[in-house]
């Protein structure tokens, strides 16, 4: 069985994923109720809320990509970077290819459902410089102190501006509205 069923009811098969069987009310339901950092954190705090806030930090131009940047988990979930790293370490870098390869053509169908070429190096850089900042505001106003150093990520600083995260509710409402407002030709879909 390599594939999911959606809260729609739709089935994503998750090695061939199709254009038609992505809804972005699913993507967004499923991000607002996973929680970052494996729930680690102070107060639920959903992928949907990261991707909101991410989006909002890049020019208007890419925004659509940030928002969708994690939308590949709302059907594999957040798979964070420590167990990746872990399972390189155990297994051997071939692990973290297998799971890009996993992502891709998931990512690939969102891309293709919603009307987006793949983004380029460029975009995909400056998507992961917010990410990494968002990333680090997360540490400081979810995480509390570290007991280690975050590697390479320590010399990224956090935004000013203290995170306050949202409800379930609320994040699934706000990466909609974000998704109307980059993408028009979507609400129809959204609102049927």
């Amino acid at each position: 069985m390599s594939w999911i069923q959606t809260r729609s009811g739709k089935a994503v098969d998750l090695l061939k994923p199709e254009p038609d069987t992505i809804d972005f009310r699913d993507i967004a339901y499923a991000l607002s109720r996973l929680c970052r950092f494996t729930g680690h954190v102070r107060r639920h705090y959903s992928v949907a809320e990261h991707c909101v806030r991410v989006s909002a930090m890049l020019p208007p131009t890419i925004r659509l990509y940030g928002l969708l940047h994690d939308a590949h988990e709302a059907f594999i979930g957040d798979i964070s970077t420590p167990v990746k790293l872990s399972l390189a370490d155990m297994h051997g870098e071939h692990v973290r290819c297998a799971i890009k390869e996993l992502e891709a053509p998931i990512i690939r169908a969102i891309y293709e459902a919603i009307g987006l070429d793949e983004p380029c190096k460029l975009i995909r850089d400056a998507i992961k410089f917010a990410d990494v900042t968002m990333l680090m505001t997360e540490r400081r106003d979810l995480l509390g102190p570290s007991p280690h150093p975050w590697c390479d990520f320590e010399e990224v600083p956090p935004l000013s501006a203290a995170i306050d995260p949202w409800t379930a509710e609320e994040a699934e409402r706000q990466f909609l509205a974000q998704l109307w407002a980059y993408a028009p030709h979507l609400q129809p879909q959204v609102l049927d």
